[in-house]
């Protein structure tokens, strides 16, 4: 028998010739993912290093694979979420994965203000949306410097950006100074965090 470079163990002109033993093993290493209805079927397989299980009793279905040691779950989206607001144009939004039994949240998004102007200062919090809903907020104040961009295209500002476990994002300036996000100024939004 050859392994080729994918895995798979196929007969050689020089092999004997036992097509049963030889289709089985070929078979054994076609890396299929299995479908498993769950833990007790998959624990039930006899386990190779590679060996790669769908799991069809978890949201998602992630792959759970075998590394000789433990299982590895791959990382599935569980959900997404869009983030809405009457003064704001938001492109992107909220996607939660999770990962060995770990569950992330992921705000990638960019808000176009398209309201009136919101003045931040530097000792007041301004509640700029109430946008994050139940179910992705972060267990407690989640704290970033966001990128704002003037209705220019210039760089504007870097105010801190507080997504807050109620639900809501406030920004506070971080520039010694008051600042304004006008009509027209896009906020980019980039963070994870573990709930």
């Amino acid at each position: 028998m050859q392994t080729l470079e994918n895995g798979i163990k196929v007969p050689t002109n020089s092999d004997d010739y036992d097509l049963t033993n030889d289709l089985a093993e070929m078979g054994d290493t076609t890396n299929v993912i299995v479908l498993v209805s769950g833990q007790t079927q998959r624990d039930g397989l006899t386990k190779y290093s590679g060996l790669t299980v769908r799991r069809l009793d978890l949201a998602g279905c992630p792959t759970e694979v075998w590394d000789g040691a433990k299982w590895h779950r791959s990382p599935v989206i569980a959900s997404t979420e869009l983030v809405e607001d009457g003064f704001w144009d938001i492109n992107g939004g909220l996607m939660r994965t999770v990962t060995d039994g770990f569950t992330q949240v992921t705000a990638s998004f960019q808000m176009t203000r398209t309201g009136p102007d919101i003045p931040v200062t530097t000792g007041d919090s301004v509640i700029i949306i109430g946008a994050i809903p139940a179910g992705f907020r972060p267990p407690s104040n989640a704290s970033f410097i966001a990128v704002v961009h003037s209705n220019t295209g210039s760089l504007y500002a870097q105010p801190q950006l507080i997504l807050n476990s109620g639900g809501s994002i406030v920004a506070r300036s971080t520039s010694g100074g008051p600042i304004t996000l006008g009509t027209g100024y896009t906020v980019f939004v980039s963070i994870s965090w573990t709930i």
